[in-house]
């Protein structure tokens, strides 16, 4: 797994993001936590998913760029919106991908937003 560097952090799960990540980078999940990455797909933007699901190996294995960590999914849902309008402020469109990926890809949390 591979976190971006503009790692967005939702406020509850600010307190957990060290367990959390070390959590998901060994192998276990949590339920009830919520990653947001880069879609799997070429037509949409990013994907929810819940953390349970990656006790599917190959799901683990093939999941794209790490992009925000929530705790609930409104909190997902709630940082999907702030991601767009930062991209909006940022880039002047909602090109989410080319947002994310110019940022580069990094394991540690610099650059991390809490929302």
């Amino acid at each position: 797994m591979y976190y971006c560097s503009r790692l967005y952090i939702g406020k509850s799960a600010a307190r957990y993001e060290k367990r959390i990540r070390a959590r998901l980078d060994a192998g276990k999940t949590d339920t009830g936590h919520y990653l947001i990455t880069l879609a799997s797909n070429g037509t949409d933007m990013l994907d929810i998913i819940g953390t349970g699901f990656l006790v599917q190996p190959s799901l683990a294995r093939r999941l794209p760029m790490i992009v925000g960590i929530a705790r609930t999914k409104k909190e997902a849902v709630d940082m999907v919106v702030q991601m767009v309008d930062d991209c909006l402020a940022s880039r002047g469109d909602c090109d989410l991908r080319a947002y994310f990926e110019s940022a580069g890809e990094k394991t540690s949390s610099s650059g991390r937003r809490s929302i």
